[in-house]
């Protein structure tokens, strides 16, 4: 047959070209605003029927390879902006607004390193203050921090007294240890016969509201310096409140110093003397 020679159209063939299909053709553009890509049958070399179609939001393979090589960039980027900040003793800005309270920077000495070597002293922009040093507290001293502790063996009692009368109108605190030795000048007969005169003394009415004597060597020595002192003025009545007396020597004061008043000890032997000890048995003092 010749090419010019054509076979006739049937009537069914015509009706079908006539027609206009439904639908859209496979490769007509999408409405969604989605690139024309062709027929697939196209013999087009940059798509071939084994690769799909480029669509919106998908990601290509490059792009996939070249994804964490950005992402390591921006984070390298990132740790550079803050190494520089902390250089300069800035915060990062984060772009979160975060309120801290900031603690206020202490000042120290600078240093200025150790003699003989060569470190140069670091300066400082403000000022070292010097804080005020406390003040130096004086040495503790006898009767002040502590009772004076006399002994008061073999002293005559009226001596004893003014010595220890003017310790407590000065101020100082004393103690007075061995009463029971203390000795009294004089004839014994007349030492206890006067006192007992002496506890005569009493209310008309009743015994109970006194006068009240002492019977011990303590009490009777404390009862002697209390006339040495101005006792119904507040100097007397304070310095009466720092005198202590002891019948022997308590295990509190045993380790202190005991002091002794020269000019208050007796001058004869010591038969010629009548002592606390014998005056508080004779007037009624039992042990």
């Amino acid at each position: 047959m010749d090419k010019d020679d054509k076979e006739p159209i049937t009537e069914e063939e015509g009706i079908i070209l006539d027609e206009e299909p439904d639908t859209e053709p496979v490769g007509s553009p999408v409405k969604d605003d989605v690139p024309y890509m062709g027929e697939p049958d196209t013999e087009d070399e940059s798509i071939t029927q084994d690769e799909e179609p480029y669509m919106v939001g998908t990601i290509t393979e490059e792009e996939e390879e070249e994804s964490p090589v950005q992402d390591e960039e921006s984070h390298a980027r990132e740790r550079d902006i803050e190494e520089v900040s902390l250089m300069l003793d800035e915060e990062p800005d984060t772009g979160e607004s975060i309120t801290e309270e900031k603690v206020p920077v202490q000042y120290k000495e600078p240093y200025t390193g150790e003699p003989g070597t060569k470190k140069h002293p670091v300066q400082d922009d403000k000022p070292h203050i010097e804080e005020d040093e406390p003040p130096i507290s004086a040495p503790p001293q006898p009767g002040r921090d502590w009772p004076i502790v006399v002994d008061a063996t073999d002293h005559i009692a009226g001596r004893l007294a003014t010595h220890v009368a003017k310790l407590l109108l000065t101020g100082n605190r004393v103690s007075i240890v061995n009463c029971e030795r203390i000795m009294i000048s004089g004839s014994r007969r007349n030492i206890i016969s006067e006192y007992r005169k002496f506890l005569e003394i009493s209310s008309i009415l009743h015994p109970k509201h006194g006068p009240f004597h002492p019977r011990r060597p303590d009490t009777i020595m404390t009862r002697m310096i209390r006339g040495m002192l101005p006792r119904k003025k507040p100097s007397g009545r304070a310095a009466h409140k720092r005198l202590r007396t002891y019948i022997g020597t308590p295990h509190i004061l045993k380790s202190f110093e005991v002091t002794q008043f020269e000019k208050a000890k007796i001058t004869r032997p010591a038969a010629n003397y009548t002592t606390m000890r014998e005056l508080g048995e004779t007037i009624g003092w039992t042990k």
